[in-house]
């Protein structure tokens, strides 16, 4: 798979002579996932049921509950598990109050 890149923004990268980048292989992948990961399920017009379970009407979303984190690395897994090119779940853990994620792809391990 090939994509256009994208930074932490999801806004298109450029390079210097103004050609959009690209990514493949295990980085269009990680990438993927990231930006589905930061998606909240159900705002997505295109596909409803793509993103994660953050927040929504009913106030059953991950975020919407106390003392989840359980819940939270599940949901998250669901996510990642979708994808097909990858191998494992390293780790997924929070670290000062924020999700660190390390997946294996192609036998390399992969920050998200």
């Amino acid at each position: 798979m090939t994509s256009p890149k994208l930074d932490k923004d999801c806004e298109l990268v450029f390079n210097d002579n103004g050609v959009c980048e690209l990514v493949s292989n295990a980085d269009d992948l990680v990438q993927a996932i990231r930006v589905e990961l930061e998606q909240n399920k159900g705002q997505f017009a295109l596909n409803t049921a793509w993103g994660t379970p953050y927040l929504n009407e009913t106030n059953t979303g991950i975020l919407q509950l106390k003392d989840n984190q359980n819940r939270i690395i599940q949901e998250v897994s669901k996510v990642i598990n979708k994808y097909d090119g990858v191998q494992k779940i390293e780790s997924i853990e929070f670290i000062d109050k924020e999700l660190a994620i390390n997946i294996k792809i192609n036998g390399e391990v992969y920050t998200i």
